[in-house]
C-alpha cells in the first residue's frame, strides 16, 4: 500500500504544521500540530523527516522533535543556538544538524 502524505508550515501561531493524509480526502484529510508562540513561527524554517519523526527549528534557536503518531504533544526539544533562528533541521544517518541563521552548525545524536 503507498501512503501519501504532505506535511506543509501553515501562517498560524500555535499550529505551524499541518500533516495531509491523502488517502483521507474528503473525510479528514489533515491534523495540525505545533506550539505555542507570541511571534508567528517563520515561513523559511526547514526541518525533517524520518520514520516516524519530524524536526523543526525555531526562531529562538531551538529544535524541536514531534512523533507524527501523536502529534497532541511535542516530543522532545532541545536548545542549539542562543537566540539565533534555527533555519533548517537535517537527519544523517545517526545525527540531527541544525544549522543557525549565521551559519553555525550543531550536532546532536538522536539515537
Amino acid at each position: 500500500m503507498i501512503i501519501f502524505l504532505t506535511l506543509p508550515q501553515v501562517g498560524h501561531r500555535d499550529l505551524q504544521f499541518e500533516i495531509r493524509d491523502h488517502r483521507m480526502v474528503p473525510e479528514h484529510p489533515a491534523e495540525r500540530f505545533g506550539f505555542f508562540t507570541t511571534e508567528l513561527h517563520g515561513r523559511f524554517i526547514k526541518g525533517d523527516t524520518w520514520s516516524h519523526f519530524f524536526a523543526s527549528g525555531s526562531r529562538n534557536g531551538g529544535v524541536r522533535l514531534w512523533d507524527l503518531r501523536s502529534v497532541r504533544e511535542q516530543f522532545a526539544s532541545t536548545s542549539c543556538f542562543n537566540n539565533d533562528q534555527v533555519v533548517q533541521v537535517l537527519k544523517t544517518e545517526s545525527d540531527l544538524l541544525a544549522f543557525s541563521k549565521r551559519g553555525d552548525v550543531m550536532t546532536m545524536n538522536h539515537t
